[in-house]
C-alpha cells in the first residue's frame, strides 16, 4: 500500500518537471537481506479448522486460510500489543475503584506467557486474512482438537480477532467472573 502511494507520488512529481529528465542508469541490484523470523513456541498454540469454532466468532462469509511462520510471528507480536493495551486499561479502571484488601489485583491482568492459544484463520468476504485467537490459562486436556469454551473464568479466558491484512485487532473480550 505504501509502495503504491509513493510510486504514484513519484509519478505525479516527475510529470510536473519542466525539463525532461536525463536517463539515469539503474543501480546495481542490492542483495536482499534475509530477516530471521523466530517461530513461536508450538507447544503453546494450536491451529484449528474454522469448523471447530462457533459461527458467531467468524465473519459471516469466509474461506479457510493457512498461516505462515511470518504470520504466526505477526499474530504473536499483535497479541502482545493487544494484551498490553488491555492491561493498561485494567490499571486505569482499578485506580478508580477501591478493592477489598483480600482481592488479588493480579487476577485483573493478563500475563500472556501463561496462556495457551487456539488460532482459527480465515479469509473474510473482502479477502482479508483474519485470525480468531482463543486464549486460556487453565489446563484443558483436548485443547489441540476442540475449541475451549467456558462461561465465566475471569481473564483466564479471553479472545480477540486479528486482521493480518490490515495489521489491526478487534473484538477483544475477557471472560467475566461469577
Amino acid at each position: 500500500m505504501k509502495r503504491c502511494f509513493f510510486a504514484t507520488l513519484l509519478l505525479m512529481w516527475s510529470c510536473q518537471q519542466a525539463e525532461p529528465s536525463k536517463e539515469v542508469l539503474p543501480e546495481k541490484p542490492k542483495k536482499l537481506q534475509k530477516v530471521a523470523v523466530e517461530m513461536p513456541d508450538t507447544t503453546r498454540f494450536a491451529i484449528m479448522p474454522p469448523q471447530a469454532a462457533s459461527a458467531h466468532r467468524l465473519p459471516q462469509s469466509f474461506k479457510p486460510a493457512m498461516l505462515s511462520a511470518v504470520e504466526l510471528a505477526a499474530i504473536d507480536h499483535m497479541l502482545q500489543a493487544c494484551v498490553a493495551d488491555f492491561n493498561t486499561m485494567q490499571r486505569q479502571e482499578l485506580s478508580k475503584r477501591e478493592l477489598a484488601p483480600y482481592i488479588d489485583k493480579k487476577q485483573f491482568f493478563i500475563d500472556l506467557p501463561r496462556y495457551k492459544r487456539q488460532y482459527v484463520a480465515v479469509l473474510n468476504s473482502r479477502g482479508e486474512k483474519e485470525v480468531w485467537v482463543n486464549c486460556f490459562c487453565s489446563d484443558e486436556t483436548n485443547w489441540r482438537t476442540q475449541i475451549v469454551d467456558v462461561d465465566d473464568g475471569g481473564n483466564c479466558f479471553f479472545n480477540v480477532t486479528i486482521n493480518l491484512s490490515k495489521g489491526i485487532w478487534h473484538d477483544m473480550a475477557a471472560n467475566g467472573t461469577a
